[in-house]
């Protein structure tokens, strides 16, 4: 989180994929990574990361808003609403997949 707060963003994914590489069932690193990725306009690599993470974790809320995120930058409003959505099922309160 540092790295990324820094703008170092390719370190901050550096550091997440050894991360990954330790324990590669947590759901939370690769949607971390995932997000950094989508931070620099790297839509492919944020999309596998999330949905990896869905795959890991269905009930994990975040991934499926961040999908939603990559969805809507590259042209695809549609999913990236039932994404959103599905965010919304899983926790009804996460505000961020409202305002999305």
């Amino acid at each position: 989180a540092i790295l990324a707060e820094s703008k170092l963003l390719t370190q901050a994914i550096a550091d997440m994929s050894k991360a990954i590489e330790l324990d590669q069932e947590n759901a939370r690193y690769r949607n971390t990574r995932g997000y950094f990725s989508l931070s620099q306009d790297s839509f492919d690599a944020a999309l596998e990361d999330f949905n990896a993470a869905i795959g890991l974790d269905s009930s994990f809320a975040q991934p499926h808003n961040n999908r939603g995120l990559v969805r809507i930058a590259k042209g695809d409003p549609q999913t990236a609403i039932k994404d959103f959505d599905e965010a919304l099922k899983i926790n009804p309160q996460y505000l961020d997949a409202h305002n999305n």
